[in-house]
């Protein structure tokens, strides 16, 4: 937010919180009308999120993952795009996975090729509205090892009989 109508002068935009108040001096707030711009908000936050260890990103992620995508999802047919075989064959691959190895770098092994024999636009698509509901989201494996392997399946289950 220090961005909004103020200027370090330099091309740094990425401080921390020290180096921000190190920087921060009124002579160079901007007398104009400071404008909110939402998307270079969402690229500060992006940028300071990869500044935290690996660990935390992960915490954060499955936390904002199971925040938005945490109940079953009501899934519009007409979105879905895969074929209830296919959604099928994805249960069969993913269920070959054992629960404590279920992650998204399992998940995404266990259904790349597939994926890419049927069209991954399609196949990926398929996976990820069954699971979220949404038409945007993290990718498919992600969400999968965030909601576990017995969520997945039953989600990737029930899209399948529509």
């Amino acid at each position: 937010m220090a961005f909004v109508g103020w200027n370090p002068g330099t091309e740094k935009e990425i401080f921390t919180k020290d180096e921000l108040i190190a920087a921060f001096s009124f002579e160079k707030v901007q007398k104009s009308p400071a404008i909110f711009n939402e998307e270079k908000l969402l690229w500060f936050q992006k940028e300071h999120v990869k500044l935290l260890p690996k660990e935390e990103q992960e915490l954060r992620t499955k936390k904002a993952i199971m925040d938005e995508f945490g109940s079953a999802p009501t899934i519009d047919k007409g979105k879905l795009r895969a074929s209830s075989e296919q959604l099928l064959k994805c249960v069969d691959f993913l269920e070959k996975i054992s629960e404590e190895d279920f992650s998204a770098e399992n998940a995404k092994e266990a259904l790349w090729d597939y994926a890419t024999k049927e069209g991954r636009g399609v196949v990926l698509w398929g996976v990820r509205y069954s699971l979220t509901g949404k038409e945007k989201s993290p990718d498919p494996f992600t969400i999968a090892s965030v909601l576990g392997k017995a969520e997945t399946l039953s989600r990737l289950r029930h899209a399948s009989k529509l």
